[in-house]
């Protein structure tokens, strides 16, 4: 048992946390690395946006974990380019209503904004805070999803692209045995036919305990120096990665390594940032190929 957690309820958090990840990734599919992703940026009280076409499961995967999150207010909107900012935030005046009041929150193709319902999404995402008028109300947003059926290549949207900590592609699923899989438990479901692991699940409460433990895990100076020799091969690879985002992804890993048990970040966590470090699509080898060599190297050194 980790010895980050060291209260009879925080070790009970800590194992309803793992039961629920166990559960998550066997309904994911082919689709682990996203589905952890989530839980991952939950902890962190960060943001995810998930990259596929139309009926691959994006949505489904948000689904999964928000409805096992007990006590958590939710909120869900597909964006037009016609949206408007009552839709997402309610009337202009008084307190704020809808995505503002969720802990959390999935918006189907957010890049098709408009400029104001963009600076909304900023303000709320990154500042946790919105202005109504003259007052200032705080955001208690935990997790925020994007769905997109392709990456965004609008520049104007640079920002909001920024707000997502992790970004993940979702395929069809490709083997035969896991896509008769889904569509049995697709049919159980319609049947009211339960999976039989409806009890995972985090209360509210616990949740906030486990955000509470993510700083006590340690990030040991082998790992910030093998963090800055990753910095070091990108850059000279012409792949920018800012300060920003290196800091961001402190959060999911050490809730990768909370899960594991484990008390201080290390080799394990890099290959995250895979998913994290990337600004275009194409920079995805380029990182990898960098972490296969850090991470390849310590490998042997230990050997």
């Amino acid at each position: 048992m980790s010895g980050v957690a060291s209260t009879p309820e925080e070790r009970e958090a800590l194992a309803a946390a793992r039961a629920l990840r166990d559960v998550l990734r066997a309904e994911a599919q082919e689709r682990e690395e996203a589905s952890d992703a989530l839980l991952y940026a939950l902890l962190a009280r960060a943001s995810v946006l998930l990259i596929g076409p139309p009926g691959c499961g994006r949505r489904a995967l948000a689904a999964r974990l928000f409805d096992r999150i007990l006590g958590a207010k939710q909120f869900t909107y597909f964006v037009t380019y016609d949206t408007e900012e009552r839709e997402l935030a309610g009337p202009a005046e008084g307190a704020p209503e809808r995505l503002l009041t969720a802990q959390l929150a999935l918006l189907d193709e957010p890049f098709r904004a408009s400029s104001p319902v963009l600076n909304l999404l900023l303000s709320a995402i990154e500042q946790r805070r919105v202005a109504r008028g003259a007052l200032h109300f705080p955001v208690p947003m935990m997790l925020f999803v994007g769905t997109v059926g392709a990456f965004p290549e609008d520049g104007e949207r640079e920002a909001l692209l920024e707000q997502f900590v992790s970004r993940h592609e979702v395929k069809p699923l490709r083997a035969d045995h896991r896509f008769i899989r889904m569509l049995t438990a697709t049919a159980r479901a319609g049947e009211g036919k339960g999976g039989g692991e409806e009890g995972a699940a985090l209360t509210l409460g616990q949740l906030e305990l486990l955000q509470a433990l993510l700083p006590r895990v340690e990030l040991p100076v082998p790992l910030l120096r093998e963090l800055v020799e990753l910095r070091h091969a990108l850059m000279a690879r012409g792949v920018p990665v800012s300060d920003r985002r290196f800091a961001r992804a402190l959060g999911p890993m050490r809730a990768q390594a909370l899960l594991a048990g484990r008390e201080r970040c290390g080799v394990e966590e890099l290959p995250l940032l895979c998913h994290i470090l990337w600004n275009e699509p194409e920079e995805r080898v380029e990182i990898s190929e960098a972490l296969e060599r850090i991470t390849g190297g310590r490998q042997a050194e230990r050997h």
